[in-house]
């Protein structure tokens, strides 16, 4: 999707809202999330910004959960083989 298009003009998301307007209309009142699935699409690819992802979520864990602390940025750096 370029940064032009608005996500009401991407197809993706156009079938997808009419999936769930379809199951909404049908009766359906829940719905379950795939919770691996899920991590499985966002966390295992080989791109750069899957591998920066991954780099966030691995300095914030060493991180801890300090709202004072700061990761250095050479950490997420070498954390995505970037620089």
């Amino acid at each position: 999707m370029s940064e032009s298009t608005h996500w009401t003009e991407d197809a993706h998301w156009m079938d997808a809202l009419k999936h769930f307007h379809d199951l909404r209309d049908g009766g359906a009142t829940s719905l379950t999330l795939d919770i691996a699935a899920i991590e499985e699409g966002v966390f295992d690819a080989d791109e750069p910004a899957d591998r920066l992802m991954e780099a966030m979520v691995s300095a914030n864990e060493r991180a801890g959960h300090d709202d004072h602390q700061r990761v250095q940025p050479g950490a997420v750096a070498d954390d995505c083989a970037i620089g």
